[in-house]
């Protein structure tokens, strides 16, 4: 499968990214998803909780959901 994204996608299709990374990075993958949710959770100002059974989009969708964004609206920084 071709993962050719554009930086611009990606909040459109985090499950692609997902994948395109675990293919990619193979176990790293999960690092480097943790640290992007854990950058996400400090800019939003919200406190980081891992859940059994949650894979990244599924911490993508709650964090969306807790802030009132839609897919394919940027992160900003909380003030």
């Amino acid at each position: 499968m071709n993962y050719s994204l554009e930086w611009e996608e990606i909040p459109k299709k985090v499950e692609v990214f997902s994948e395109a990374l675990g293919k990619t990075l193979g176990s790293g993958a999960v690092i480097i998803e943790d640290l992007i949710l854990e950058s996400l959770h400090s800019r939003l100002g919200l406190e980081s909780g891992w859940k059994k059974g949650y894979g990244f989009s599924d911490y993508i969708k709650d964090l969306r959901s807790k802030c009132g964004l839609g897919g394919s609206q940027r992160w900003e920084k909380k003030r």
